[in-house]
Protein backbone atom coordinates (compact mmCIF):
# COMPACT_ATOMS: atom_id res chain seq x y z
CA UNK A 1 0.00 0.00 0.00
CA UNK A 2 2.78 2.41 0.90
CA UNK A 3 4.70 1.69 -2.32
CA UNK A 4 1.65 2.43 -4.45
CA UNK A 5 1.74 6.10 -3.42
CA UNK A 6 5.39 6.82 -4.17
CA UNK A 7 8.43 7.72 -2.12
CA UNK A 8 11.80 5.98 -1.78
CA UNK A 9 12.08 5.51 1.96
CA UNK A 10 9.50 4.24 4.43
CA UNK A 11 9.19 7.78 5.82
CA UNK A 12 8.60 9.28 2.33
CA UNK A 13 6.03 6.58 1.55
CA UNK A 14 4.23 7.26 4.82
CA UNK A 15 4.15 10.96 4.01
CA UNK A 16 2.84 10.24 0.48
CA UNK A 17 -0.02 8.05 1.71
CA UNK A 18 -0.95 10.62 4.39
CA UNK A 19 -0.99 13.29 1.69
CA UNK A 20 -3.16 11.10 -0.51
CA UNK A 21 -5.69 10.39 2.23
CA UNK A 22 -5.75 13.88 3.76
CA UNK A 23 -5.84 15.95 0.54
CA UNK A 24 -9.58 15.40 -0.11
CA UNK A 25 -10.37 16.51 3.45
CA UNK A 26 -8.36 19.73 3.03
CA UNK A 27 -10.13 20.38 -0.26
CA UNK A 28 -13.52 20.01 1.38
CA UNK A 29 -14.59 16.89 -0.44
CA UNK A 30 -14.64 13.71 1.52
CA UNK A 31 -15.53 10.71 -0.59
CA UNK A 32 -16.36 7.54 1.23
CA UNK A 33 -14.04 4.89 -0.27
CA UNK A 34 -16.58 2.20 0.64
CA UNK A 35 -18.96 3.70 -1.93
CA UNK A 36 -16.64 2.34 -4.60
CA UNK A 37 -16.53 -1.23 -3.28
CA UNK A 38 -18.37 -3.59 -5.61
CA UNK A 39 -19.93 -6.70 -4.11
CA UNK A 40 -18.16 -6.11 -0.80
CA UNK A 41 -14.93 -7.39 -2.30
CA UNK A 42 -13.52 -5.18 -5.10
CA UNK A 43 -12.57 -1.52 -4.97
CA UNK A 44 -13.41 -0.08 -8.38
CA UNK A 45 -16.28 -0.05 -10.85
CA UNK A 46 -18.59 -2.87 -11.95
CA UNK A 47 -16.63 -3.57 -15.15
CA UNK A 48 -13.43 -4.02 -13.14
CA UNK A 49 -15.26 -6.35 -10.74
CA UNK A 50 -16.62 -8.42 -13.64
CA UNK A 51 -13.13 -8.80 -15.12
CA UNK A 52 -11.80 -9.97 -11.78
CA UNK A 53 -14.67 -12.41 -11.38
CA UNK A 54 -14.05 -13.84 -14.84
CA UNK A 55 -10.39 -14.43 -13.94
CA UNK A 56 -11.07 -15.64 -10.39
CA UNK A 57 -10.58 -19.22 -9.39
CA UNK A 58 -12.89 -19.02 -6.42
CA UNK A 59 -15.65 -21.36 -5.37
CA UNK A 60 -18.69 -19.16 -4.82
CA UNK A 61 -20.46 -21.95 -2.93
CA UNK A 62 -17.64 -22.05 -0.37
CA UNK A 63 -16.26 -18.50 -0.25
CA UNK A 64 -18.40 -15.59 0.93
CA UNK A 65 -16.32 -12.94 -0.89
CA UNK A 66 -16.72 -14.81 -4.17
CA UNK A 67 -20.49 -14.89 -3.64
CA UNK A 68 -20.59 -11.14 -2.95
CA UNK A 69 -18.51 -10.45 -6.04
CA UNK A 70 -20.79 -12.64 -8.14
CA UNK A 71 -23.81 -10.68 -6.88
CA UNK A 72 -22.27 -7.42 -8.10
CA UNK A 73 -23.32 -8.08 -11.69
CA UNK A 74 -26.11 -10.50 -11.03
CA UNK A 75 -29.43 -10.76 -12.78
CA UNK A 76 -32.12 -8.67 -11.09
CA UNK A 77 -34.70 -10.81 -9.28
CA UNK A 78 -37.53 -9.46 -11.46
CA UNK A 79 -35.67 -10.49 -14.62
CA UNK A 80 -35.04 -13.99 -13.28
CA UNK A 81 -38.73 -14.35 -12.38
CA UNK A 82 -39.71 -13.01 -15.83
CA UNK A 83 -37.55 -15.62 -17.56
CA UNK A 84 -39.11 -18.34 -15.42
CA UNK A 85 -42.62 -17.11 -16.27
CA UNK A 86 -41.81 -17.22 -19.97
CA UNK A 87 -40.16 -20.63 -19.79
CA UNK A 88 -42.97 -22.17 -17.72
CA UNK A 89 -45.87 -20.37 -19.47
CA UNK A 90 -47.46 -19.02 -16.28
CA UNK A 91 -47.25 -15.95 -14.10
CA UNK A 92 -45.17 -15.91 -10.93
CA UNK A 93 -48.36 -15.61 -8.88
CA UNK A 94 -49.80 -18.69 -10.55
CA UNK A 95 -46.60 -20.62 -9.93
CA UNK A 96 -46.64 -19.69 -6.25
CA UNK A 97 -50.32 -20.61 -5.90
CA UNK A 98 -50.04 -24.03 -7.56
CA UNK A 99 -49.61 -26.86 -5.13
CA UNK A 100 -46.64 -29.12 -5.96
CA UNK A 101 -45.44 -26.94 -8.87
CA UNK A 102 -41.63 -26.79 -8.97
CA UNK A 103 -41.28 -23.36 -10.62
CA UNK A 104 -40.69 -21.55 -7.31
CA UNK A 105 -38.09 -24.13 -6.28
CA UNK A 106 -36.38 -23.79 -9.66
CA UNK A 107 -36.13 -20.02 -9.38
CA UNK A 108 -34.79 -20.32 -5.83
CA UNK A 109 -32.23 -22.88 -6.99
CA UNK A 110 -31.06 -20.74 -9.90
CA UNK A 111 -30.93 -17.57 -7.83
CA UNK A 112 -28.82 -19.18 -5.09
CA UNK A 113 -26.64 -21.57 -7.12
CA UNK A 114 -26.16 -19.58 -10.33
CA UNK A 115 -27.08 -15.92 -9.84
CA UNK A 116 -25.15 -15.13 -6.66
CA UNK A 117 -28.09 -14.51 -4.33
CA UNK A 118 -27.86 -15.46 -0.67
CA UNK A 119 -30.55 -17.86 0.51
CA UNK A 120 -31.72 -15.31 3.08
CA UNK A 121 -32.21 -12.73 0.30
CA UNK A 122 -34.43 -14.88 -1.91
CA UNK A 123 -36.33 -16.18 1.09
CA UNK A 124 -37.33 -12.60 1.92
CA UNK A 125 -38.45 -11.97 -1.68
CA UNK A 126 -41.18 -14.62 -1.45
CA UNK A 127 -43.89 -13.68 1.05
CA UNK A 128 -44.38 -16.23 3.81
CA UNK A 129 -41.42 -18.40 2.87
CA UNK A 130 -39.35 -19.48 5.86
CA UNK A 131 -35.57 -19.89 5.68
CA UNK A 132 -35.69 -23.64 6.32
CA UNK A 133 -38.31 -24.13 3.60
CA UNK A 134 -36.20 -22.13 1.13
CA UNK A 135 -33.14 -24.25 1.93
CA UNK A 136 -35.13 -27.44 1.45
CA UNK A 137 -36.54 -26.15 -1.86
CA UNK A 138 -33.06 -25.47 -3.24
CA UNK A 139 -31.80 -28.87 -2.10
CA UNK A 140 -34.88 -30.67 -3.45
CA UNK A 141 -34.63 -28.95 -6.83
CA UNK A 142 -30.91 -29.73 -7.09
CA UNK A 143 -31.64 -33.41 -6.58
CA UNK A 144 -34.72 -33.62 -8.79
CA UNK A 145 -33.31 -31.31 -11.46
CA UNK A 146 -30.72 -33.92 -12.36
CA UNK A 147 -33.40 -36.55 -13.02
CA UNK A 148 -36.21 -34.66 -14.76
CA UNK A 149 -35.61 -33.57 -18.39
CA UNK A 150 -38.07 -30.66 -18.07
CA UNK A 151 -36.25 -29.29 -15.02
CA UNK A 152 -32.87 -29.82 -16.68
CA UNK A 153 -34.06 -27.76 -19.64
CA UNK A 154 -35.35 -25.06 -17.28
CA UNK A 155 -31.95 -24.84 -15.56
CA UNK A 156 -30.08 -24.85 -18.86
CA UNK A 157 -32.25 -22.13 -20.43
CA UNK A 158 -32.13 -19.72 -17.51
CA UNK A 159 -28.47 -20.34 -16.65
CA UNK A 160 -27.55 -19.73 -20.30
CA UNK A 161 -29.42 -16.42 -20.23
CA UNK A 162 -27.56 -15.37 -17.11
CA UNK A 163 -24.12 -16.22 -18.45
CA UNK A 164 -24.55 -14.53 -21.82
CA UNK A 165 -26.25 -11.35 -20.66
CA UNK A 166 -25.05 -10.55 -17.17
CA UNK A 167 -21.44 -11.61 -16.96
Amino acid sequence: MLRAHGGRSRKERGHAIREYTEAPIRQGRVDDPWDRVVGGAVLGDLDHAKRLLAEARADSEEQADARRLARAGRVPWETLVGWAEKERGMTWGEALARHRDWTRDGVLYLAVRHAGYALSEVQRLIPGLKHHAAAQAVKRFATQGEQDPLRKRFIRQLAAGMSTIWM
